[in-house]
C-alpha cells in the first residue's frame, strides 16, 4: 500500500496528464484563432472522456480481475465490447454535436475514423497495462528488497546471539581452570568477565560502536586469558591511540583473537600470539593476529571453527561482495585479518 505522500503524486500527476490531454485542442484552437462553441467543445471533450473511461476501468478492475489472475481470453473479451460500444458512440455522438454548428455538412460515420478510433482505444489499453505492471513490477521489487533486508538484519542477529555462548563457553573453562589453582585470580576473572558480559548486553547490541570500545573489550578478553597461560606463552598487543569518532560494528575482532587463544597455545612448547589493531588511511580498520599454530586433535575439535565461520557470515551480511577476513597458514602460523571499513560519523550515546 502506498504512502499517503505516494498516494497524492500519483493522483497529481495523473490529473495533471489528463488535463493536459484534455485541454491540448482547445489551446491548439485558440492559438489558430479558432471559436469554440460550447456543443463543440462538448463534442471535442468526448474522445478523452473515452480514453479516460476505458484507462481507469482496466487500471483498477479489468487488469486486477482476469489479467494478473491468467485470464486472458476474458480480458480481450471484455475489453473488445467496451472499445467497440465506446468507438461507435464516439463516431455518432462527435457528428451529432458538430451537425449543431451552423452551416456544417453532416456526414454518416466513415470506416476510416471508426478504425482509427478503436486502434487509439487500443493503444489506451496498452497504456494502461504497461502502467499498472510498471507499478506492480516495483512493488513486489520493493517488498523482495525489504524481506531481504529484514532477512539480513535476522540473520546478522542470529550469529551475533551465537557469538556470546561461544565466548562464555570460553571463558568459563578458563575461570574453572584458575579456581584449582588461584583463587584470587579466579575472582578476579569473574569480575572481569561479568564487565566484558555487560558490554556484549549493552553496548553490543547497537548497529555501530566506537572503536575504543571494542578495542577495550578485545583487551579485557586478553587479559582475562593470560591469567592461566604458562611462562613459555606470548601475548603482545599492539593498538593505536587516536580512534576517536570512529565507529565499527560490534565484535568483529573477537572470533579471530579467540581463536589464536585456542588454536596458537601449547602448554609444553613455546607459544605467541601477536595481535594488532591499526588505522588504514582512515579507510579500514584492520586487526591482525597472528599465532603459533597447534592444530586440536580429532577427539578435541568440538566447536572448532565455529566463531571464524560466524564472523565470515556475518562480514558477508555487512558488506556483500567483499572478501575481509583473510586467513593463511604458514611454517607452523597462522594469521587472520579482519579488514572492516570504518565510519568517522562520531557515536551517539
Amino acid at each position: 500500500m502506498l504512502p499517503k505522500t505516494n498516494k497524492r503524486i500519483v493522483i497529481f500527476t495523473h490529473m495533471f496528464i489528463w488535463g493536459g490531454i484534455m485541454s491540448m485542442p482547445f489551446i491548439f484552437g485558440i492559438l489558430r484563432g479558432e471559436t469554440i462553441s460550447f456543443d463543440r467543445g462538448l463534442g471535442i471533450l468526448l474522445m478523452p472522456l473515452t480514453y479516460i473511461l476505458i484507462f481507469y476501468f482496466n487500471y483498477h478492475y479489468l487488469i486486477n480481475r482476469y489479467l494478473f489472475n491468467k485470464n486472458t481470453f476474458m480480458f480481450i473479451v471484455w475489453n473488445f465490447i467496451i472499445i467497440t460500444i465506446l468507438s461507435l458512440t464516439l463516431d455518432f455522438a462527435r457528428e451529432y454535436f458538430m451537425a449543431l454548428e451552423p452551416g456544417r455538412h453532416v456526414e454518416p460515420p466513415r470506416g476510416m475514423p471508426f478504425v482509427v478510433t478503436i486502434i487509439i482505444h487500443v493503444m489506451v489499453v496498452c497504456v494502461s497495462v504497461a502502467i499498472k505492471m510498471t507499478g506492480r513490477w516495483y512493488g513486489v521489487q520493493s517488498k523482495m528488497q525489504q524481506l531481504e533486508k529484514e532477512n539480513t538484519a535476522a540473520e546478522l542477529l542470529q550469529l551475533k546471539s551465537q557469538l556470546n555462548p561461544h565466548f562464555l563457553f570460553n571463558s568459563l573453562n578458563n575461570i574453572y581452570a584458575l579456581i584449582s589453582f588461584n583463587q584470587e585470580q579466579a575472582q578476579f576473572a569473574v569480575h572481569s568477565l561479568s564487565e566484558m558480559l555487560r558490554y556484549q548486553l549493552y553496548e553490543a547490541s547497537r548497529e555501530k560502536i566506537p572503536l575504543i570500545k571494542e578495542m577495550e573489550f578485545v583487551e579485557g578478553y586478553c587479559n582475562l586469558m593470560k591469567l592461566r597461560l604458562p611462562k613459555n606463552v606470548t601475548v603482545t598487543l599492539d593498538m593505536p591511540e587516536n580512534v576517536l569518532g570512529i565507529t565499527i560494528p560490534p565484535l568483529l575482532f573477537i572470533s579471530v583473537v579467540e581463536n589464536a587463544f585456542k588454536h596458537g597455545v601449547n602448554p609444553k612448547e613455546h607459544s605467541f600470539i601477536e595481535i594488532k589493531i591499526e588505522i588504514e588511511s582512515e579507510n579500514a580498520v584492520i586487526c591482525s593476529v597472528r599465532n603459533s599454530s597447534f592444530p586440536k586433535t580429532t577427539e578435541d575439535k568440538s566447536g572448532s571453527g565455529i566463531g571464524l565461520e560466524n564472523l565470515r557470515k556475518r562480514l558477508s551480511l555487512l558488506y556483500p561482495d567483499r572478501d575481509l577476513l583473510v586467513t593463511e597458514t604458514k611454517d607452523n602460523e597462522f594469521l587472520a585479518r579482519v579488514i572492516v571499513p570504518i565510519n568517522t560519523d562520531g557515536y551517539e550515546n
